[in-house]
C-alpha cells in the first residue's frame, strides 16, 4: 500500500471512527458516531443522500484514474480523493443519523465506508444514562422513534401542569417519560434527538422532584415556625369542636392517621394523639380534568415534654378518582388560617 494512501485511510477512520468513551448507540454496530458535528448536517435526510448519489461512481473513477490519492489532483474541489469521501460519508452519515432505520441510507453508506477504506465503528455498549437496551422494558416494537420521542413531550407538558398537591405523580410521569426517550434512543441506535430527549427527561424530572420537595420544605418549615410561634405566646384553650358533615366518621380519621404517616408527616402512630375530621368535603376536577375530594382534618399531637399541654394542628388532605374507584386517602398541605393551637392533652 503506497503511504499517501495508507495515510488517507488513517485520516478518515480517525475521522470517523467513535473516541472512547463516547459511544451512544444500542447494542450492535453504529455506521458512525451520530454526535459528531459533521454527522449533524442541517439539510433534510433525502436532499443529503441526494447530493451524495454519484459519491460511489465518482471515486471508483478516480481510483480508476489513480488521482485517489494523488496530493496533486484536484477533483470536485477537493485536493484529495480522501477529503472527497470525508465530505460525503458527511453528508450520507447524516442522512443515515436522521433515520436510522431507513435501509436504503445504512447499505448506501455501507458501501461508501467500504469504498473509502473505512471501518464502520465498532460494537457498542448498550448503556447511556441509565437506559439498558436489553431491558424489555425499553422496547416498543409498534411505535416509531417519532412517535415515541411525541410520547416523551406529552409526558414533560403534564409535568408544567401539575398542582401543588400533586406531588406524587412526578414519579410516574418521569418513569413513563424515561421509559419512552430510552426505547427512542434504543429503537434509533442512538439518534441525536433521542439522546437529546433522554437528557432533557432527566434534566426536567430532576428539576420538577426538586421543586416539589423544595415545596414541601417550606411547608413544613412553615409549620415548625407556626409551632414555635405559638408556643412562645402559648394560651390553653379548647380543643375545637368543628363538626363533620360526612358518613363514616371514625373510618375517615383512620384513614387520616394512615395518610399522616404515609406522607411522613408523623414519623410513628403514638405521636397522633386524635385526630378529628372537620367540616365538609372540597370537591372538584384537576386541570386534567380528573375528580378529587378533599377534607380537613385536625390532629392533637402527643406531649412531648410531658408537661399535660398538646399542640393542636389543622391539616388538609384529598383523594382523586382511578377509573370507577377513588384513590387512599392523601396528605396534602398545612392548612393554612385553619384551627391550631394548644389544649389540655386530656381535653
Amino acid at each position: 500500500m503506497k503511504f499517501w494512501q495508507r495515510l488517507s485511510s488513517r485520516v478518515l477512520l480517525a475521522l470517523v471512527l467513535l473516541a472512547p468513551g463516547r459511544a451512544v448507540a444500542q447494542a450492535g454496530t453504529a455506521l458512525v458516531d451520530c454526535t459528531k458535528k459533521e454527522f449533524k448536517r442541517d439539510d433534510s435526510a433525502a436532499s443529503l443522500y441526494a447530493w451524495s448519489g454519484m459519491a460511489e461512481d465518482e471515486i471508483k473513477s478516480m481510483r480508476a484514474a489513480g488521482t485517489f490519492d494523488d496530493p496533486h489532483a484536484i477533483v470536485k474541489g477537493s485536493s484529495k480523493g480522501a477529503e472527497y469521501c470525508k465530505k460525503m460519508i458527511s453528508k450520507r452519515g447524516s442522512a443515515w443519523c436522521q433515520e436510522p432505520q431507513n435501509v436504503k441510507y445504512q447499505k448506501s453508506l455501507k458501501r461508501l465506508l467500504a469504498l473509502c477504506h473505512v471501518q464502520q465503528a465498532t460494537a457498542l455498549p448498550a448503556r447511556v444514562n441509565g437506559v439498558d437496551c436489553s431491558d424489555k422494558k425499553f422496547t416498543h416494537p409498534s411505535a416509531s422513534v417519532d412517535q415515541l420521542l411525541s410520547w416523551v413531550e406529552m409526558s414533560l407538558r403534564s409535568l408544567d401542569g401539575l398542582d401543588e398537591n400533586e406531588a406524587y405523580r412526578v414519579k410516574p410521569i418521569c418513569a413513563d417519560a424515561i421509559k419512552y426517550s430510552g426505547t427512542a434512543y434504543c429503537k434509533g441506535q442512538g439518534s441525536p434527538k433521542a439522546l437529546q430527549a433522554l437528557a432533557k427527561v432527566q434534566a426536567k424530572c430532576q428539576t420538577s422532584q426538586k421543586k416539589f420537595s423544595d415545596d414541601k420544605a417550606r411547608a413544613q418549615a412553615a409549620n415548625k415556625a407556626s409551632i414555635a410561634a405559638a408556643r412562645a405566646r402559648r394560651k390553653i384553650v379548647a380543643f375545637p369542636k368543628i363538626k363533620y358533615r360526612g358518613a363514616d366518621k371514625s373510618g375517615l380519621a383512620r384513614a387520616m392517621r394512615r395518610a399522616m404517616l404515609a406522607g411522613h408527616q408523623a414519623k410513628k402512630a403514638d405521636e397522633l394523639l386524635r385526630v378529628v375530621p372537620a367540616g365538609a368535603w372540597n370537591k372538584g376536577r384537576y386541570k386534567n380534568k380528573v375528580r378529587f375530594q378533599a377534607i380537613m382534618g385536625i390532629v392533637l399531637w402527643a406531649d412531648d415534654d410531658n408537661d399535660g399541654v398538646c399542640r393542636f394542628t389543622s391539616y388538609n388532605f384529598i383523594k382523586d378518582k382511578k377509573g370507577k374507584r377513588w384513590s387512599k386517602l392523601r396528605f396534602r398541605s398545612f392548612c393554612n388560617g385553619c384551627a391550631e393551637g394548644w389544649t389540655k392533652c386530656n381535653n
